[in-house]
């Protein structure tokens, strides 16, 4: 891993911001640690609403856990595309394994060639498919399940998945085959999921009577009191009775909201000190429209000519890893690293070990997605067709691409990717994505590529069906 970026993985990991009102669920954290660092495999669920800390008490946790010696990964379930397989997993383990020299790297995986298929630059070939959709998903949850059995046998380990919710149905069997009996070491697992999302009842089912002692943590939004004093923390001095009355009204006791109230007021220079306390100017009001994503907005467009580039390419890919997100921006890496330590002081993304780099939460991605001209869109999934190149871990993801991107990709570079991708989707038993790649690829071929090559298509698009 290129040490320029050890900064961005430490900073992700251990970055501390006000934590106010939690204290309680900190406790409980403290012991599910304790319970794990004993040998007994612990779960700790967050649920609650969008916006109220579920990931930052998770991030939390991960931080109290290293504290206490154990080894840290971390995936976020994508809310955007949900088609993906395996994703947080491979989001978790696919940057840290590559980071292991040999021959430790080895020992780790050498049975364990399914790896392959989804994570790219382990040095390892991918095993023969089985040409069975139901056996390649079991054999790779069996993966996935042994390789973190190896990890928590080295040090005990703690594993985030943010979002869970929105779980693809791969990483819902490995959680349910960990959970199962399948894990007998020291390993705590952090889970946050919204609590209202229909989809969290049927991923947490699978958790529900089996031998992992779990703890639900439900987060409520703040109390009043509370809210005035993280509203006094973030802004650094006590809000006056009517600007806290504002920001408990308005922000409905959710912390991500009262940080972005309190960043706004502060770089629009609203407010007035004044006997020790703070303020809105006479005639100014709360810059705070009725549409969350207005405000988004705002912050988004404060972005430089070299922060803009940086937010396009993390607007499609989602999760990126710093050194791609550098590469595609096509920025030296001095002036991107300064560049993404901008967007990260003002709270618009954050980075998560080992170095992924993502927006601050799903709210400001799918704001910059909508302000983004199709033009840009298209360019954007370009640089990254052309960075993350043919790794076997990356085809799925490169066929996105490709579909975003348009005629910007040469016709047999793009029949190419298309087909790689619904390859390694066939493989995982993903039908529907499979589908859509090889029916554009054959759109593609039909407007002048050779005849062997779109009945070559067909016959791909015949086998998937």
């Amino acid at each position: 891993m290129n040490t320029a970026h050890t900064r961005w993985i430490r900073a992700g990991a251990d970055r501390r911001t006000p934590f106010v009102g939690r204290e309680p669920e900190l406790g409980r954290l403290r012991t599910a640690i304790a319970t794990a660092a004993g040998g007994d495999p612990t779960a700790v669920v967050i649920l609650g609403v969008p916006g109220v800390g579920k990931t930052r008490l998770a991030c939390e946790g991960l931080a109290m856990a290293a504290a206490a010696g154990f080894a840290r990964f971390a995936g976020r379930c994508d809310t955007v595309n949900r088609d993906g397989a395996f994703t947080p997993l491979v989001q978790a383990f696919g940057p840290a394994l590559r980071a292991i020299a040999e021959p430790k790297r080895s020992a780790l995986t050498h049975d364990l060639p399914q790896l392959a298929l989804l994570i790219g630059g382990l040095g390892i070939d991918p095993p023969q498919p089985l040409g069975d959709p139901a056996l390649e998903r079991a054999r790779l949850t069996e993966g996935f399940t042994r390789l973190l059995v190896r990890l928590a046998g080295e040090q005990a380990l703690t594993l985030l998945i943010d979002d869970v919710h929105a779980a693809d149905d791969g990483t819902v069997a490995v959680l349910q085959r960990i959970s199962s009996g399948a894990l007998d070491r020291p390993v705590l697992l952090l889970c946050t999921a919204r609590s209202d999302d229909l989809e969290t009842g049927r991923v947490l089912a699978g958790l529900a009577d089996t031998s992992l002692k779990i703890d639900y943590v439900r987060l409520d939004p703040l109390l009043p009191d509370e809210a005035t004093k993280l509203a006094g923390e973030a802004l650094g001095a006590c809000p006056d009775e009517p600007l806290a009355a504002l920001i408990t009204d308005r922000c409905s006791g959710r912390p991500l909201l009262i940080h972005a109230v309190a960043r706004t007021l502060t770089e629009t220079r609203l407010l007035r000190a004044y006997d020790g306390l703070l303020g809105l100017r006479p005639g100014a009001e709360m810059p705070l429209p009725p549409g969350v994503q207005a405000q988004l907005r705002v912050r988004l467009a404060a972005a430089d000519a070299d922060e803009q580039p940086l937010l396009r390419i993390l607007a499609v890919a989602g999760d990126v890893d710093v050194d791609v997100l550098i590469r595609a921006a096509g920025i030296p890496q001095g002036r991107a690293l300064a560049a993404l330590d901008r967007l990260y002081e003002r709270g618009v993304l954050e980075v998560t070990p080992p170095a992924l780099c993502r927006f601050a939460h799903g709210l400001l991605r799918e704001t910059a997605l909508a302000d983004m001209s199709p033009a840009a869109t298209r360019s954007a999934r370009t640089a990254l067709v052309g960075t993350l190149g043919t790794e076997a871990g990356n085809r799925m993801s490169i066929a996105e691409d490709v579909l975003g991107a348009g005629s910007l990709i040469g016709p047999d570079e793009a029949i190419g990717h298309l087909r790689a991708g619904a390859s390694r989707a066939r493989q995982l038993g993903l039908i529907a994505p499979a589908a859509r790649y090889l029916a554009a690829a054959a759109d593609i071929a039909r407007a002048g590529t050779s005849r062997e090559v779109l009945l070559g298509v067909f016959v791909d698009l015949a086998t998937a069906w």
